[in-house]
């Protein structure tokens, strides 16, 4: 995970642009981000969170349209380490109020996720200050049991996005449209299985179909469609 902003600067003819990443990123990668015309700014590693996320920007910096909540040890280490960096995006960086730590879920409270203008997390857990600024940024909150959600989310753009928790994605059906892209062999085998197929722990389909070359639809399930299906038919009835 990596975290952007950008300052601008009457003297030069480009913003400069500053990355938060991991300390640990290969050297090929940095190189390429430089040559971008980042400034790389490396998270150094936290003993207040178990080894496998001691270095994760996700766990210790989000990103709520363009302002950066940061934890208060990071924070800490920031200003002593990029003090100038800091006078010159003030405005942007903002001291988080709660302190990470080893046991679930105090580790969670920056992990949060952003897709468009909807906010997903676990918000009994969440740092306050994000919380304000979800609240001032009116954003739409979308309350989740699971508490990495950011990590648990791929985003792809303001309206969709990959969830590997299916629990997230059985949430509040009008929260997302995630499309699956598949061969059609592979639906067919499913509409053809003669034993049937569960979906367990998945959100009700509401349509789906697949393509001929021609590009005209041949199966598909409509509304009849429910969640936990005991197994997949080719829509006869057309409603």
């Amino acid at each position: 995970m990596i975290y952007n902003t950008k300052i601008e600067n009457s003297i030069e003819t480009t913003p400069t642009k500053y990355l938060f990443i991991d300390s640990r990123m290969r050297n090929v990668e940095k190189e390429t981000l430089k040559n971008l015309g980042y400034e790389l700014i490396f998270i150094p590693k936290s003993t207040r969170v178990y080894e496998e996320i001691s270095y994760h920007t996700d766990i210790f910096i989000a990103n709520v349209n363009g302002k950066l909540v940061i934890e208060p040890t990071l924070y800490k280490f920031l200003k002593e380490e990029h003090e100038d960096l800091l006078g010159k995006v003030k405005e942007k960086i903002i001291c988080g109020k709660s302190l990470v730590d080893k046991k679930y879920p105090l580790d969670i409270a920056y992990n949060v996720c952003f897709i468009g203008k909807n906010v997903i997390h676990n918000f009994k857990y969440t740092d306050e200050n994000i919380q304000e600024l979800i609240e001032k940024e009116d954003l739409n909150k979308i309350n989740i049991s699971q508490g990495y959600s950011n990590c648990a989310i791929a985003v792809i753009d303001e309206n969709s996005a990959i969830v590997e928790d299916k629990k997230i994605s059985a949430g509040k059906k009008e929260v997302l449209e995630v499309t699956f892209r598949v061969y059609a062999d592979t639906i067919a085998r499913i509409l053809n299985n003669p034993v049937g197929i569960k979906f367990d722990m998945m959100a009700e389909v509401s349509k789906y179909s697949t393509y001929t070359q021609q590009m005209t639809a041949y199966a598909s399930i409509d509304k009849n469609s429910a969640s936990r299906n005991e197994k997949v038919q080719i829509d006869t009835d057309n409603t």
